[in-house]
């Protein structure tokens, strides 16, 4: 059995399986590309979107892509990972060119923050 990234190649088979996070995103994307929002049809921007855009909750974000919040916080680290480097810093930027962009954003981002604290999502 060989990991390549979200898959898993079973060479006796040769059969390639998509695990568990991979389903849940590309079903999370297909159903944004079968209903357009404008932000976009990668996991990625579709999360930012419901989160800085629509204001959602993680419990809410969950509630709408009818998955647990401890699938929807393995999704998030997931893809924070995938971002690579230090996710703190990588936050940090992502919410200084926003509010650059958007003089309200770092103000919705604070309250947006402080709505989910107490919110464990970890697996």
């Amino acid at each position: 059995m060989i990991m390549l990234g979200n898959y898993t190649l079973t060479t006796s088979k040769m059969q390639i399986e998509e695990t568990p996070l991979a389903r849940f995103r590309r079903l999370i994307e297909e159903q944004y590309m079968q209903n357009p929002t404008g932000c976009g049809n990668s996991f990625g921007e579709i999360l930012c979107h419901e989160l800085h855009t629509q204001k959602l909750t993680f419990t809410r974000i969950a509630e709408k892509w009818n998955i647990s919040l401890e699938i929807l916080g393995e999704l998030i680290c997931d893809h924070c990972k995938r971002l690579g480097g230090d996710p703190e810093e990588a936050l940090k930027n992502a919410v200084e060119k926003l509010a650059n962009s958007n003089p309200n954003y770092s103000q919705n981002y604070s309250q947006a923050s402080s709505r989910e604290k107490g919110v464990d999502v970890t697996p």
